[in-house]
């Protein structure tokens, strides 16, 4: 992405922990900022940087690592869903089942959608804009990733 940007003459900053990861970058005409995205210091910095130059931050394109808390959520909450007796969770018996009826059924559909929770989910996220399922879907896992790791420590 930053070549695309600089290539066609944006004023473009990549940045990264290392900045050696990036010199390649440099030489084609990005300007390089050390950020880790776990030092709010580090970030801070940045923004300032390009901020005396430039008066704001026109596109920002964040590509990190995915975080603190919401990947111990993903976690959480996938071993929480397969537990047995787990609201919305189908035995192996019932997803035996429709598999079944999927594989000898004259005309399948393309997905079969087992339980309520992933059909409450799917047309969740048709109803609502991105947006709002992107922002209620991180938050939820970041919520339960920071609860998962304050037990863990």
């Amino acid at each position: 992405m930053a070549k695309q940007f600089v290539k066609n003459g944006y004023p473009t900053y990549a940045s990264a922990r290392s900045l050696e990861s990036i010199q390649d970058l440099s030489s084609l005409g990005c300007e390089t900022l050390r950020i880790d995205v776990t030092d709010d210091l580090s970030i801070q910095e940045a923004v300032r940087t390009i901020e005396k130059k430039h008066a704001a931050v026109g596109i920002l394109v964040n590509n990190a690592a995915i975080g603190k808390e919401l990947m111990a959520g993903v976690h959480k909450v996938a071993k929480d869903a397969v537990k047995e007796g787990a609201p919305g969770t189908w035995t192996p018996e019932q997803v035996a089942n429709v598999t079944y009826k999927a594989a000898t059924t004259r005309k399948p559909k393309a997905r079969y959608r087992p339980g309520m929770v992933s059909k409450a989910l799917i047309y969740s996220r048709y109803l609502l804009p991105y947006r709002m399922w992107d922002s209620m879907f991180v938050n939820t896992l970041t919520k339960q990733g920071r609860k998962f790791l304050a037990v863990k420590q």
